[in-house]
């Protein structure tokens, strides 16, 4: 925490913003101008659909597979490339990797770090830490990439039943401290994040996650269900719109009181923290080539193989309506739950 003198003997806290990754630290006014200018800020895109876990939450995957495997008819590199290229011209300062699959995994992620990052791009590789080659974290370092981690709970029996991989938990907490010890959670700009999903298996560890992330200086992503996929039909987990609102009226006096971090906003994410990925200037492409406004979206704007990214984004930005980095498709279903 920082103070600064006010007067000979008085010292007052200093008021800052939560402080993002580098790839998410734009400001809501650098949104508003990129949407004005036609132009496109923030990137999403998908390596294959494998995956070494089998989380019971995930949006890309439909409920009844034992496993996640490669689909007919990804995307292969050149068109990805291609992809990458189209957005950075049509101004993508950033360019997240959230999927299908893991993407530590993907034998591609490294050439698709090194177009984004030559491209003058920042790229946000979203992962499961399970297994981070040395090589691999060589990579990120390189390209300036920013790494998201999964964290449901630091208890590994609750962390490896939530995702269906006994082990897990102890490989993953590797990777945390990998990441860290290369100090990829500097105190000046951080590129760590963690990612976690909130459900009735963890909802009394959140604050514990919370406070780790500050005290780490690490960006907590702290979020619901996205309504899409294999979570669609485990409602049995979900918490209320509610009890989430609660935890993030809580992690909110947290961060005043300890921390010295002023906000007002509850959604999408705890901690203050926006969502770019559905708002003015922003696109979703998956591995299959189908063009979405964010991951949650469930219409699609054409597919890469018959429609130009440009044509696409014009299409999006005369349906997109959500200039407060929040989350239309929680509230949606939000709304259709009668929450």
């Amino acid at each position: 925490m920082e103070y600064a003198q006010a007067a000979p003997g008085y010292l007052v806290m200093i008021k800052m913003k939560p402080p993002l990754i580098r790839g998410w630290d734009f400001e809501l006014s650098e949104y508003e101008e990129a949407w004005k200018k036609g132009r496109l800020l923030t990137g999403q895109i998908e390596t294959s659909n494998k995956c070494n876990l089998l989380c019971e939450y995930c949006f890309r995957d439909e409920a009844g597979s034992d496993a996640k495997k490669s689909l007919a008819n990804e995307l292969d590199t050149d068109e990805s490339l291609k992809i990458i290229t189209d957005m950075v011209d049509l101004g993508a300062q950033t360019i997240n990797i959230i999927g299908a699959g893991e993407p530590t995994i993907d034998f591609r992620l490294p050439g698709l770090l090194e177009r984004i990052s030559m491209s003058g791009a920042i790229p946000v590789v979203f992962t499961n830490g399970y297994k981070l080659r040395e090589s691999l974290l060589q990579k990120f370092d390189e390209t300036g990439t920013s790494i998201v981690v999964k964290v449901n709970s630091f208890d590994p029996e609750t962390q490896d039943n939530i995702v269906n991989r006994q082990g897990y938990a102890a490989k993953r907490d590797i990777t945390l401290h990998n990441l860290m010890e290369a100090e990829f959670n500097h105190p000046n700009i951080t590129r760590l994040g963690i990612d976690c999903v909130v459900s009735k298996h963890n909802i009394d560890e959140v604050l514990k996650i919370h406070r780790y992330c500050r005290e780490n200086n690490i960006m907590p992503m702290i979020k619901t269900f996205i309504p899409a996929g294999r979570t669609k039909h485990r409602t049995d987990m979900e918490i209320s719109m509610h009890e989430f609102l609660e935890l993030s009226k809580q992690a909110r006096d947290i961060d005043a009181k300890e921390y010295g971090i002023i906000y007002e906003r509850l959604i999408p994410f705890l901690g203050g923290v926006p969502c770019p990925q559905n708002s003015q200037a922003s696109m979703y492409v998956t591995i299959l080539g189908d063009i979405f406004e964010c991951p949650a979206q469930q219409t699609s704007y054409g597919n890469t193989r018959a429609v130009s990214i440009r044509s696409a984004f014009e299409k999006i930005k005369q349906q997109q309506k959500n200039p407060g980095l929040s989350c239309p498709p929680r509230i949606k279903y939000w709304k259709m739950q009668k929450d």
